[in-house]
């Protein structure tokens, strides 16, 4: 009998490759000299190595083993562990900056609240969050995108934050899209504009006490 079933998830994770738009978030969001970052959801670890050169410490956690080993082996972070986001609550260390990208489409909305708490909670100076965008016709061919939003009232339910302010932008098309001529054409439109953007950055900063 043939498999027919299709990679794993976590294989899928596995065989994803750096998106250059996330390394431009990094070093304009995260670096160019920041103290120490929490990876949250870093997956295979795709984005270790560009946070170890802008962050003096850099720390990754996943929920999957598997990917936990995977980026323990790039050799670029301080430290992997293998914990679900939640967990972060109440945990020892503080960073001063989170960078979490393409996870939270990926929880449920009773939880997102809780999520976000525990992301919050272990950040000292900003949270750097990156989702795609519903409109985005390969939003809907992913069965695991199960958080149901669109990105302005996403804001708006960020910013009830009593810790930080949060800000939206637009990051445009990724690069293997970019030859495409009607990408081409978009491209200036969905950098300047969120709503057109295929992939959205939120940015939070710590309230002044």
């Amino acid at each position: 009998m043939v498999d027919d079933s299709g990679p794993s998830e976590t294989e899928r994770y596995l065989e994803r490759t750096v998106d250059g738009r996330m390394i431009g978030v990094i070093k304009s969001h995260i670096g160019p000299a920041c103290s120490s970052v929490i990876d949250v959801a870093c997956g295979s670890g795709l984005y270790g190595e560009a946070l170890a050169e802008v962050a003096d410490r850099v720390v990754g956690i996943d929920y999957d083993s598997a990917l936990v080993a995977a980026a323990a082996n790039t050799g670029v972070y301080d430290q992997t562990i293998q914990m679900e986001v939640q967990a972060l609550i109440g945990h020892e260390e503080q960073f001063e900056a989170v960078f979490c990208s393409e996870f939270l489409e990926h929880v449920p909305n009773n939880k997102f609240a809780a999520v976000i708490a525990a992301i919050e909670s272990v950040a000292v100076g900003r949270v750097v969050l990156t989702v795609p965008n519903p409109r985005s016709p390969h939003f809907k061919h992913d069965p695991t995108h199960i958080l149901k939003y669109r990105v302005r009232p996403l804001l708006r339910l960020l910013n009830q934050s009593d810790r930080f302010d949060y800000r939206l932008m637009a990051l445009g098309f990724a690069d293997e899209w970019r030859s495409n001529p009607i990408v081409r054409t978009l491209q200036p439109v969905a950098k300047r504009a969120a709503v057109f953007s295929p992939t959205v950055l939120f940015v939070g900063k710590r309230r002044s006490s």
